[in-house]
């Protein structure tokens, strides 16, 4: 079966290009939703999902949504799927964490 790996920063950390229009509570909160929607389009697709992060916050979150955790090496999106990519079996697939129309 084909594994999605979701590489996850920490929420508090994501949509920084978004700081002038949006607060850190709510670029916190549009991180987390669209990992959500992303993690539920994947398990409603029938794929088992190993979110890939180094932060403790995201691994809990990931964890009571059924998905695989993976330590993240911090070095990068590359490395981070890398990682994953050698945790995993069989084939997978790499999917971003901020794509709110994934289906």
């Amino acid at each position: 079966m084909t594994t999605a790996i979701v590489p996850i920063k920490p929420f508090a950390e994501a949509k920084q290009r978004l700081s002038s229009d949006l607060d850190g509570v709510q670029r916190r909160a549009l991180a987390a939703m669209t990992a959500s929607h992303v993690v539920m389009a994947c398990h409603t697709a029938g794929l088992p999902v190993a979110v890939v992060t180094d932060d403790d916050e995201v691994a809990v979150w990931a964890s009571e949504r059924g998905c695989r955790i993976v330590a993240d090496p911090g070095s990068g999106l590359s490395d981070a799927v890398a990682v994953a990519v050698d945790e995993v079996d069989g084939p997978w697939l790499a999917v971003h964490a901020d794509l709110p129309l994934l289906a």
